[in-house]
């Protein structure tokens, strides 16, 4: 990710003021870039997912739990399920442990702004540094959405590591084999790794395509072949393969796996993106590299396959994006020593960032707030009928307690995700539900449906309250 542009540079001119200020526009851009990335990664962490694996870290450090036999942090919630992003969640529960809470949002931060760097370089293959800067920034605000502390940033920085690795490979006809063991790492860090089996594979078949050797197709294929080896030897064995299709087989219950709504602003953006590229490589009087094309085909493809999918299309779109805003713009000299602006830049922002997460004082509720005085207040094993947003952060905060949702759904059976679904909407046979669970205390969402059933068809009582939630106490309590 770190060689020199391909793109040529204009030759030298004397200096100006204006010249050194227009040259030092791309990196002002994109230092500015990376401070919008270091607000957002040093606000309270209000990401529940953040929590839970952090949780799950914690239980695979102490040996409670073993790679090939997870146990559960819920009695709600017993299925028999795949690790998938186990070296992650490790080393966020390693940095909470030692640096507490700042730890982690400095540690994923800091990948955070690895991947906004990774971007910077991409673009940099095909364009001057003045149009990768703004790649850069445009792809930070269609992948928005799906930004945060979470072990996804290590697959969206990955994707462009991919990317980067079949340019080159199309370029200079060297294979990258250390991609196998990448492959083997991205599979233990988190589950979206299927998305580098397809950008390689889909990049092989272009560079076969395109250099008709019967030599690079064999090279290839043994590429292929074992990085998909890679994938199915690591702790988890084949069972890394099963996991993704046990979580395809509930996308229509998570937000994130539904297909893409591109009427939301960020998402048309990466539309007309798209659509942009498609229409300019359609207009070229020769016809577009195979390797180009195919990528963009792919890109397409996860854009359209569901809404986590946005960011990898967006880092896909990348290099094509480069390409399309540098076509009549004139090439500017970089300076010489681009390498050490960039990595000073991101050396200096996960500095400020680190100083920033210092008083992380972790979210949704504030230390003498009335939630956290009355779940301090709970005994070890109290049953908790919770708000599933808050599911995470209970787990972390109070590993003692039992609550009834989280947001890991591969550790729900069918039965006990039946069940969560009765009680969220209040399906027939809910009342059985909160009598069967042993909860004589809730912390819900005050517009929720089953705290409005809890008081009016169960009588609980609310004990307290705010605009966002409510404790409920049951009446025999």
């Amino acid at each position: 990710m770190l060689e020199q542009p391909s793109v040529a540079s204009d030759p030298p001119k004397a200096s100006s003021g204006i010249g050194r200020l227009l040259g030092a526009a791309p990196y002002v851009l994109l230092g500015l870039t990376l401070m919008v990335w270091v607000k957002v990664a040093a606000a309270p962490l209000v990401m529940p997912d953040t929590y839970f694996n952090i949780r799950y870290g914690q239980e695979f450090l102490s040996g409670h739990w073993s790679l090939t036999n997870p146990g559960s942090p819920t009695p709600f919630a017993t299925a028999h399920w795949t690790p998938t992003q186990w070296s992650s969640e490790i080393v966020m529960a390693w940095f909470n442990n030692h640096f507490g809470l700042a730890g982690v949002c400095w540690v994923m931060g800091t990948l955070g702004l690895l991947l906004l760097v990774a971007l910077y370089r991409l673009a940099r293959m095909e364009s001057g540094a003045l149009v990768a800067a703004l790649v850069t920034t445009l792809t930070m605000i269609m992948a928005s959405v799906s930004l945060s502390l979470r072990a996804q940033l290590i697959s969206y920085l990955l994707t462009a590591v991919f990317v980067a690795a079949m340019m080159r490979m199309r370029e200079d006809g060297r294979i990258r084999w250390w991609l196998i063991p990448l492959m083997w790492v991205w599979v233990t860090a988190h589950g979206m790794w299927p998305v580098g089996l397809s950008i390689l594979g889909v990049g092989a078949v272009g560079i076969v395509l395109e250099t008709r050797s019967r030599e690079i197709a064999r090279r290839m294929a043994l590429l292929v072949g074992l990085v998909v080896v890679a994938a199915a030897v690591t702790p988890m064995g084949l069972r890394a393969y099963e996991a993704v299709l046990a979580v395809s087989s509930r996308r229509s219950y998570i937000t994130e796996w539904a297909p893409t709504n591109f009427m939301s602003p960020t998402n048309a953006i990466l539309a007309v993106c798209i659509v942009g590229v498609l229409v300019v490589g359609l207009r070229r009087q020769s016809a577009l590299p195979w390797v180009e094309t195919l990528l963009l085909v792919l890109g397409l493809g996860w854009a359209l396959y569901c809404a986590r999918g946005v960011p990898v299309a967006a880092v896909i779109l990348v290099p094509h994006l480069a390409r399309l805003l540098q076509r009549g713009v004139r090439t500017r000299r970089s300076f010489a020593g681009e390498r050490w602006i960039v990595g000073g830049l991101l050396a200096a922002m996960s500095a400020v960032l680190a100083f920033s997460v210092t008083s992380q004082p972790g979210a949704p509720f504030q230390p003498k707030s009335w939630e956290t005085t009355a779940l301090d207040a709970m005994p070890s094993g109290t049953v908790v009928l919770n708000e599933q947003a808050l599911g995470g952060y209970l787990l972390w905060r109070y590993p003692g307690l039992s609550i009834s949702s989280y947001g890991y759904f591969d550790t729900y059976t069918d039965a006990e995700f039946t069940r969560f679904e009765r009680l969220v909407h209040l399906q027939p046979g809910w009342i059985d539900d909160v009598r069967t669970s042993g909860a004589h205390v809730a912390l819900l969402a005050a517009d929720s449906p089953l705290a409005y059933g809890l008081v009016h068809t169960l009588h609980w009582k609310v004990v307290e309250s705010d605009s966002a939630y409510q404790l409920l106490h049951a009446p025999d309590l």
